[in-house]
């Protein structure tokens, strides 16, 4: 937040309502013991989708540089629309064109990078190709 020109004092404000969360669980009629949150944001927060939108920024710059540069191309859509990425709640999609492996090998360099302190998750993650003929090594 400090990178992208947020005041300290909203910085901290934020810091103070996203951390040190304490949850209970109830599971089979009765609450669990109180724990500690480790990470995330708890559900039903707020600002939670407002932070959602603060970190993405710096992976949707990446991919609008990258279609800029010609290192990526969207997919194309009816219409005459070109897709390169969605975002829906907290997920992301992102599709690109990859008939050359640059494109596919571009992609694969900007999700690699480190985001914001984030990094994309693979058990959460996956590659589906959309061609009649995949060449083997992309899979």
């Amino acid at each position: 937040m400090r990178r992208m020109g947020f005041n300290l004092v909203v910085i901290e404000l934020t810091r103070a309502l996203v951390s040190e969360g304490h949850a209970k669980v109830y599971l089979n009629g009765r609450y669990t013991k109180s724990f500690k949150l480790e990470r995330g944001v708890r559900q039903g927060c707020p600002i939670s989708p407002l932070l959602f939108e603060i970190t993405t920024q710096p992976l949707m710059h990446l991919l609008r540089d990258g279609e800029r540069k010609g290192e990526l191309e969207g997919v194309s859509i009816p219409k005459g629309t070109m897709l390169l990425h969605r975002l829906f709640a907290d997920d992301s999609s992102v599709a690109v064109k990859a008939e050359e492996e640059r494109n596919f090998t571009s992609l694969c360099r900007i999700m690699e990078k480190r985001i914001s302190g984030a990094q994309l998750n693979p058990a959460k993650s996956m590659i589906i190709p959309f061609a009649l003929e995949c060449p083997l090594a992309w899979l």
